[in-house]
Order: structure tokens, then C-alpha cells, then sequence
């Protein structure tokens, strides 16, 4: 037996997932893969590590575990979410992310600087409605 230990994955400080863990993740995503995000039912989602993959150190703390359908875990492996995603742009299963459009800038405003000096309008002679009542 001890030459099938080498293929055995890292000791874990704990189990996996609890049932009781597994439906709050689900709570807590809405029942939708975090791969793909489409609906599932508790059934068809999988525990994932979500940050960094346990093969490569990664804790089994609650923050790090996401919900993931069989297809996106398979797809993901022991790979990244980065990783994951390119997969899924790749076989068209998501699209791309949009690109940002950036803002034009704002036109500068024409007033003069004398208007800017008088903002009511009294010193410069803007103001004479003032004076008609």
C-alpha cells in the first residue's frame, strides 16, 4: 500500500464540506454556479476551493469554498477561477467581459472669468433686473 500513498491527496486539518456548509454556500450564491452561472439544485453543484486550489495550498476554510456545477469542476480541475473562465470564454459557454467604455471628458464651461468673479451678476452689470421691479 505504501506505493499508492504517493498518489493520495494532502492530509486535511478537517473534512471537506459539511452538508450544513454546502447548503449555506447555496443560500449564499442563489443556487448559481460560480463558473458558468447557471441555476442548479443543490444536487448538481460541487464543493470547489475558490482562491487557491487545495493542490496548490489552499485552505478548506468557508471563504475559500464555492459552489460549482459537475461540468465547470471538471473544466476547473486544479486550476484557478482565472483559468476556469478562459476555459468557459474558450468553449463559448460564457462571453466575453464587456469592455469598459471610457467617459469623454466634460466640455469646459464658457464663462469668462469675470463672470466667475460675479456670480450674481451685481458688479459687472449683469445684475440690472435687479434693480427693475
Amino acid at each position: 500500500m505504501a506505493i499508492f500513498d504517493f498518489f493520495d491527496e494532502p492530509t486535511r486539518s478537517r473534512p471537506k464540506c459539511t452538508p450544513r456548509e454546502k447548503k449555506a454556500l447555496f443560500r449564499e450564491q442563489g443556487g448559481i454556479c460560480n463558473g458558468c452561472r447557471k441555476k442548479f439544485v443543490i444536487g448538481n453543484l460541487t464543493v470547489d476551493h475558490k482562491n487557491k486550489p487545495f493542490s496548490q495550498g489552499g485552505s478548506d476554510r468557508f471563504d475559500n469554498l464555492q459552489l460549482l456545477c459537475m461540468n465547470c469542476n471538471r473544466l476547473k480541475s486544479d486550476g484557478t477561477m482565472a483559468q476556469l473562465r478562459r476555459k468557459l470564454r474558450q468553449q463559448g459557454i460564457i462571453k466575453p467581459a464587456a469592455k469598459s467604455k471610457t467617459r469623454k471628458a466634460k466640455p469646459k464651461s464658457r464663462t469668462t472669468r469675470r463672470q466667475n468673479d460675479d456670480p450674481f451678476g451685481f458688479l459687472f452689470g449683469g445684475g440690472d433686473d435687479f434693480w427693475k421691479l
